[in-house]
């Protein structure tokens, strides 16, 4: 569970069945979110934004 932009965290809850992705900056950010399976997917952020995913 990680993102290879140091400006995006991912955090995982697997007991919980969720992760979000964070965007700690005030300007948009691109990334590409690795899952604790491998996969990944890239996504687009605002500044400020978290966004919630089921696992």
């Amino acid at each position: 569970w990680y993102s290879d932009n140091f400006n995006v965290e991912v955090h995982a809850f697997v007991e919980n069945g969720k992760f979000c992705v964070v965007n700690n900056t005030y300007e948009s950010q691109s990334t590409t979110v690795y899952r604790g399976d491998g996969s990944a997917f890239t996504l687009c952020l605002e500044p400020n934004q978290i966004v919630w995913y089921g696992i």
